[in-house]
């Protein structure tokens, strides 16, 4: 949802229309973005040309929404300046083609900081997850159709 003038203010913000728009202005790139069509590699080669140098990238979306062979090209050549994330692309299975792996120039990377994506690690939702694998078990048992996809 776009963030409305008076907030925007408030928060000593500005809106902009897109991420080419962005990426020029800011020091630090939070990526926060859901994993689709449109958001799929979208920090690239391109948008990365166009950002302002040295910038900081934080992916904690999806892996997929940056192309990390772009980053480390982008790492190498010193246009961006660090890149931390706590997703990568071989994590999103929904993909049919997806790398198998990171990076290894990422990996080995000094200007690089990578954790475990923690996001689901509250009580509630593992609770949530819990129940749902419970309920999945009690279908099998009763020879039902399962609800969600289990391989």
């Amino acid at each position: 949802m776009p963030l409305d003038a008076v907030t925007a203010g408030i928060l000593s913000m500005d809106a902009v229309e897109c991420l080419d728009e962005l990426i020029q202005q800011c020091d630090v790139l939070f990526i926060c973005a859901p994993l689709n069509a449109s958001t799929r590699h979208s920090v690239n080669d391109e948008s990365l040309a166009k950002a302002k140098p040295g910038i900081q990238l934080i992916n904690i979306s999806r892996g997929s929404c940056v192309d990390e062979s772009a980053v480390a090209d982008a790492l190498e050549s010193g246009r961006i300046g660090g890149y931390a994330a706590d997703v990568f692309g071989f994590e999103d299975w929904i993909l049919e083609e997806r790398p198998d792996r990171i990076d290894a120039r990422l990996l080995s990377h000094p200007r690089t900081l990578f954790s475990p994506h923690l996001g689901s690690a509250v009580t509630s939702t593992r609770r949530s997850i819990e129940r749902a694998a419970a309920d999945e078990i009690v279908r099998w048992k009763n020879d039902e159709p399962y609800k969600f996809r289990v391989n």
